[in-house]
């Protein structure tokens, strides 16, 4: 069963070049851009854990 789907989807790639193109780099950006956004919401969660006591430490922004 798999490899009949293998082969149809080999098939539909060869067969349609730029539509396949068009679907592949889609799928290559959208994954790209969750994989930064994942990051960069990583990063900004863990920001100051490193310290020892990181629940005690507050930010204070003064906007003049």
């Amino acid at each position: 069963m798999i490899k009949n789907y293998l082969i149809l989807a080999f098939r539909n790639l060869v067969e349609d070049k730029f539509y396949s193109f068009i679907n592949i780099l889609g799928l290559v950006i959208g994954v790209t851009c969750g994989m930064l956004l994942l990051l960069y919401a990583t990063d900004e969660l863990n920001y100051d854990r490193h310290h020892a006591k990181a629940p005690q430490i507050y930010r204070i922004v003064s906007y003049v």
